[in-house]
Formats: C-alpha cells, sequence, structure tokens
C-alpha cells in the first residue's frame, strides 16, 4: 500500500490543528515505508480548505477535522478530488473512516503508541495495578497468566 506509491496521508484532526503538529503517525509510516507523500492542500474543499486557512503550520497531510455531515462530505469530496492523483491512502485516525464515509481508493490503517525511555508501557502499568489491588505487590507482573493461580 505504501512503499513505491503516492500516498495520501490522513491524520488526526486535533492532533494536527489544536496539537499543532505539522503530520502524524500516517505521515511518518509514509516515510519510513518507502512512499512518496502527496500533498493533500489542492484538492481540499469546504471545512477542510478552511482548517488549511486557519492551521497554516499544516504540511501536506490531510486532516480529519470532525464526523458531523458537512465535516464528513467535505472529506469525501477532498478524496473523490485526489482519487486519480495518488494509489493509496494512509490513515492515521483513531477512527475507522471507512466506517462512515465512502473511501474511492486503497488504503491502510495506521495506528501508534508510546513508551517512555525506561518507563512502563501502560499494559505493564495496568498488569502492575491489578497485582497491587490483588495483594501482590512488588512482583514485576509481565502477562495476565501471572495473575491466575
Amino acid at each position: 500500500m505504501i512503499r513505491g506509491k503516492k500516498v495520501l496521508a490522513i491524520e488526526d484532526g486535533p492532533t494536527v490543528t489544536h496539537g499543532e503538529m505539522r503530520y502524524g503517525a500516517a505521515a511518518l509510516a509514509v516515510k519510513e515505508h518507502g512512499g512518496q507523500l502527496v500533498d493533500a492542500r489542492p484538492f481540499a474543499v469546504g471545512s477542510i480548505a478552511d482548517t488549511f486557512r486557519k492551521y497554516p503550520h499544516l504540511g501536506a497531510v490531510l486532516p480529519a477535522v470532525g464526523y458531523g455531515e458537512q465535516q464528513l462530505h467535505d472529506l469525501q469530496a477532498t478524496l473523490a478530488r485526489a482519487r486519480h492523483e495518488v494509489d493509496s491512502l494512509a490513515i492515521g485516525t483513531p477512527f475507522d473512516l471507512d466506517h462512515i464515509i465512502r473511501i474511492p481508493m486503497p488504503f491502510t490503517r495506521v495506528r501508534y503508541g508510546f513508551r517512555l525511555r525506561g518507563a512502563l508501557s501502560l499494559s505493564e502499568l495496568v498488569l502492575e495495578a491489578i497485582a497491587k489491588k490483588l495483594g501482590r505487590e512488588g512482583t514485576r507482573v509481565r502477562a495476565p497468566s501471572q495473575l491466575v493461580n
């Protein structure tokens, strides 16, 4: 879906607008996996075009800005305008866009997580809390199977 392809990256709107990031997980995946990132700005219509004007720091990525009827219409119209210029999409939103709009080209979903260096992951923190609740404090729990007697 990405390597050697012209790819449009759809990013989580709040992350790239209010969060002031120029790109997110989808654009990183395109770069990391050898795709060519296509600039979404020339294809933007309606509320999507307004978003690019309101947030000039945005780069080439396509922000998914809300899930209201008009915003979804504008996102779908933007994708329709881009369909002849891109090979595929990298979708880095937490929402499954393909369940609410028609996506006119092949796509892949991109997800990410993070871990602070030297710190426990979220799942490890949850397991530690469960161990504490079960009275097994001080025991480093690595897998749910360790919590079962």
